[in-house]
Protein backbone atom coordinates (compact mmCIF):
# COMPACT_ATOMS: atom_id res chain seq x y z
CA UNK A 1 0.00 0.00 0.00
CA UNK A 2 1.28 3.46 -0.88
CA UNK A 3 1.15 6.57 1.25
CA UNK A 4 -0.33 9.77 -0.12
CA UNK A 5 3.19 11.23 -0.26
CA UNK A 6 4.61 8.72 -2.75
CA UNK A 7 1.85 7.40 -5.01
CA UNK A 8 2.26 8.61 -8.58
CA UNK A 9 0.24 7.19 -11.48
CA UNK A 10 2.18 7.69 -14.72
CA UNK A 11 0.60 8.58 -18.05
CA UNK A 12 2.23 9.49 -21.36
CA UNK A 13 4.74 12.21 -22.25
CA UNK A 14 5.51 13.60 -18.80
CA UNK A 15 1.89 13.41 -17.61
CA UNK A 16 1.30 11.96 -14.13
CA UNK A 17 -1.18 11.96 -11.28
CA UNK A 18 0.20 12.77 -7.83
CA UNK A 19 -1.92 11.65 -4.89
CA UNK A 20 -2.96 14.51 -2.56
CA UNK A 21 -5.45 12.70 -0.32
CA UNK A 22 -6.53 9.04 -0.21
CA UNK A 23 -8.89 9.45 -3.21
CA UNK A 24 -7.82 12.76 -4.84
CA UNK A 25 -4.99 13.44 -7.33
CA UNK A 26 -3.34 16.44 -8.98
CA UNK A 27 -2.87 16.18 -12.75
CA UNK A 28 0.65 17.30 -13.63
CA UNK A 29 2.48 17.77 -16.89
CA UNK A 30 6.13 17.55 -15.93
CA UNK A 31 5.95 19.70 -12.77
CA UNK A 32 3.05 21.97 -13.77
CA UNK A 33 -0.37 21.35 -12.18
CA UNK A 34 -2.90 21.15 -15.01
CA UNK A 35 -5.94 19.77 -13.19
CA UNK A 36 -7.49 17.72 -10.41
CA UNK A 37 -9.35 14.40 -10.29
CA UNK A 38 -10.77 12.13 -7.63
CA UNK A 39 -13.43 9.80 -6.29
CA UNK A 40 -16.01 10.87 -3.69
CA UNK A 41 -18.51 8.56 -2.02
CA UNK A 42 -21.93 10.13 -2.71
CA UNK A 43 -25.57 8.98 -2.77
CA UNK A 44 -25.27 7.39 -6.24
CA UNK A 45 -22.11 5.54 -5.21
CA UNK A 46 -18.42 6.24 -5.79
CA UNK A 47 -18.48 9.33 -8.02
CA UNK A 48 -15.71 10.58 -10.29
CA UNK A 49 -15.05 14.30 -10.64
CA UNK A 50 -12.32 16.15 -12.50
CA UNK A 51 -11.33 19.54 -13.87
CA UNK A 52 -8.59 20.64 -16.26
CA UNK A 53 -7.27 24.21 -16.48
CA UNK A 54 -8.53 26.00 -19.60
CA UNK A 55 -5.15 26.28 -21.32
CA UNK A 56 -4.56 22.51 -20.97
CA UNK A 57 -7.94 21.33 -22.26
CA UNK A 58 -8.32 19.34 -25.49
CA UNK A 59 -4.89 17.76 -25.10
CA UNK A 60 -5.95 14.34 -23.75
CA UNK A 61 -5.08 14.97 -20.10
CA UNK A 62 -8.61 14.37 -18.80
CA UNK A 63 -8.88 11.10 -20.74
CA UNK A 64 -5.54 9.86 -19.37
CA UNK A 65 -6.46 10.93 -15.85
CA UNK A 66 -9.90 9.28 -15.93
CA UNK A 67 -8.46 6.00 -17.22
CA UNK A 68 -5.68 6.00 -14.62
CA UNK A 69 -7.96 6.81 -11.67
CA UNK A 70 -10.67 4.35 -12.73
CA UNK A 71 -8.15 1.52 -13.12
CA UNK A 72 -6.52 2.45 -9.79
CA UNK A 73 -9.93 2.64 -8.04
CA UNK A 74 -11.00 -0.77 -9.29
CA UNK A 75 -7.69 -2.32 -8.26
CA UNK A 76 -6.79 -0.52 -5.01
CA UNK A 77 -10.22 0.44 -3.65
CA UNK A 78 -11.87 -2.70 -5.08
CA UNK A 79 -14.87 -0.72 -6.28
CA UNK A 80 -17.58 -2.53 -8.25
CA UNK A 81 -18.66 0.57 -10.17
CA UNK A 82 -17.93 4.27 -10.55
CA UNK A 83 -20.44 6.90 -11.60
CA UNK A 84 -19.96 10.34 -13.13
CA UNK A 85 -22.38 13.18 -13.69
CA UNK A 86 -22.00 15.46 -16.69
CA UNK A 87 -24.14 18.23 -18.14
CA UNK A 88 -25.81 17.33 -21.41
CA UNK A 89 -24.26 20.50 -22.88
CA UNK A 90 -20.71 19.37 -21.93
CA UNK A 91 -19.88 17.36 -25.04
CA UNK A 92 -16.12 17.29 -24.28
CA UNK A 93 -16.61 15.55 -20.92
CA UNK A 94 -19.09 13.12 -22.46
CA UNK A 95 -16.39 12.15 -24.97
CA UNK A 96 -13.76 11.79 -22.23
CA UNK A 97 -16.00 9.49 -20.21
CA UNK A 98 -17.03 7.51 -23.31
CA UNK A 99 -13.38 6.91 -24.24
CA UNK A 100 -12.80 5.69 -20.67
CA UNK A 101 -15.58 3.09 -20.96
CA UNK A 102 -18.45 4.89 -19.22
CA UNK A 103 -22.01 4.39 -20.46
CA UNK A 104 -25.08 6.58 -19.96
CA UNK A 105 -27.30 4.96 -17.35
CA UNK A 106 -29.81 7.71 -16.64
CA UNK A 107 -30.82 11.21 -17.71
CA UNK A 108 -31.85 13.70 -15.01
CA UNK A 109 -33.04 17.07 -16.26
CA UNK A 110 -29.91 18.54 -17.88
CA UNK A 111 -27.48 15.92 -16.58
CA UNK A 112 -26.36 12.50 -17.76
CA UNK A 113 -25.54 9.94 -15.08
CA UNK A 114 -22.84 7.68 -16.49
CA UNK A 115 -21.48 4.48 -15.05
CA UNK A 116 -18.58 2.11 -15.53
CA UNK A 117 -18.50 -1.30 -13.90
CA UNK A 118 -15.39 -3.16 -12.77
CA UNK A 119 -14.95 -6.09 -15.20
CA UNK A 120 -13.30 -8.17 -12.45
CA UNK A 121 -16.30 -7.69 -10.13
CA UNK A 122 -18.70 -8.78 -12.91
CA UNK A 123 -16.67 -11.94 -13.51
CA UNK A 124 -16.64 -12.95 -9.85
Amino acid sequence: MHTTQDLVLRGYGGFALHQRTPRRFQMRLDHIVVGDIGIAFLVNGPTLSYAVADKYQNRGFATQAVRLVVDWSFEELQLEKIVARVRISNIASQKVLGRAGFNVEQVERHIYLLERRNPKAAAA
